[in-house]
């Protein structure tokens, strides 16, 4: 039985608010363009988001230099962070950890940043460090599926998930569209110790990819001048049926019936992604809300937003041995899931 024995998740010290993003973004747009800002927080508010910088300070940069170095520094500090957490909760030296898996779409250091925290963490010499990069939003369930693959063959796994998208909030060619579609992220980390020991946890069983339809140059991009995000939108008939289908596929391989599904890990993409879940597999508010919290208080924190709404999920009563679906679609129009069985909750 192949588990999630332990999460850990950290957000950053710096709060950021409906209020701070009027305040500190507004002066670089026209009158226009701050009423139709100030109009968009009004319709979708949001709690908070978390940043490794204080806004102003992010308002200043303008080179993919600074942005890098500034990845460098707080991405590879936030991923010891909740790595070191996660081995703790598990009962885990950095020793025992066999394959390393560090997961990010919003930073590009040499050497990567697997080695990095491998480096920091003091893996042992024999310990594989795999980068898995530029996946989006799907990276995170995509790299659970893999550890599991690792630790059905003995190996002990940590997960690191990390992005820093406010790093690169695209304000040196302001776009009124790009900075709302920001607005919906957050700065994040979390971690996952992921063994086949039988240490109980979350179960992960049968997984599946698939490709939506729709522009694959669609979704965004990291440019010198910041994250130049395109919505494309899942809410069509096509996306509707091809998930359908997938996920259908997917349970009819493990032997399972929809109706055994009793919890769901949603990526918390946006409010829209939401809702098109709910309107694909029929769900009530109760199957959503934890996805809805963690939008709420901390954003689409992209990698590792799925190991955000897992902790959710694990600090509410549970029943031993229900089964749940983990969605999340990322770059590309790429969708990846995973189906899970809940034995107890994870250590955190």
């Amino acid at each position: 039985m192949t588990t999630i024995v332990s999460l850990s998740s950290e957000l950053p010290p710096h709060r950021v608010t409906p209020d701070d993003v009027e305040r500190h973004l507004g002066p670089v747009f026209t009158d226009a363009h701050r009423r139709r800002l100030r109009n968009a927080l009004e319709r979708h508010p949001f709690e908070s988001r978390f940043s490794v910088e204080p806004l102003v300070s992010l308002v200043r940069l303008r080179t993919l230099g600074e942005r890098h170095e500034l990845y460098r520094e707080h991405a590879c500090a936030l991923g010891v962070s909740v790595a070191r957490r996660a081995l703790e909760c598990a009962s885990r030296r950095a020793r025992d950890v066999t394959h390393l898996l560090a997961v990010s779409s919003t930073g590009q250091i040499f050497p990567s940043l697997a080695t990095e925290l491998a480096r920091r963490l003091d893996l042992a010499p024999g310990a594989s460090a795999l980068p898995i990069a530029n996946l989006g939003c799907a990276g995170g369930v995509a790299a659970l599926g893999l550890a599991a693959d690792l630790a059905r063959g003995g190996g002990e796994v940590l997960v690191v998930c990390v992005d820093l998208p406010w790093l690169h909030l695209p304000l040196v060619e302001p776009s009124i569209v790009e900075v709302l579609a920001t607005t919906q992220l957050g700065d994040g980390a979390a971690a996952a110790v992921v063994s086949a020991r039988g240490d109980g946890g979350i179960e992960l069983l049968a997984g599946d990819s698939c490709r939506l339809p729709g522009d694959v140059a669609a979704n965004a991009r990291l440019s010198e001048t910041g994250l130049r995000l395109v919505s494309a939108g899942l809410a069509t008939g096509d996306v509707h049926d091809a998930l359908t289908s997938a996920t259908g596929a997917l349970l009819e391989r493990a032997g399972r019936l929809r109706a055994e599904l009793g919890f769901w890990v949603l990526q918390p993409g946006s409010r829209e992604l939401l809702e098109t879940f709910a309107d694909v597999f029929e769900l009530d508010d109760a199957a959503r809300e934890p996805s809805w919290r963690v939008l709420h208080l901390a954003g689409n924190t992209i990698a590792a937003s799925a190991l955000f709404v897992l902790g959710e999920l694990a600090r509410e009563q549970r029943q031993a041995g229900s089964c749940g679906l983990m969605i999340a679609p990322g770059t590309g129009r790429t969708c990846e899931l995973r189906l899970l069985r809940w034995h107890d909750a994870p250590r955190m």
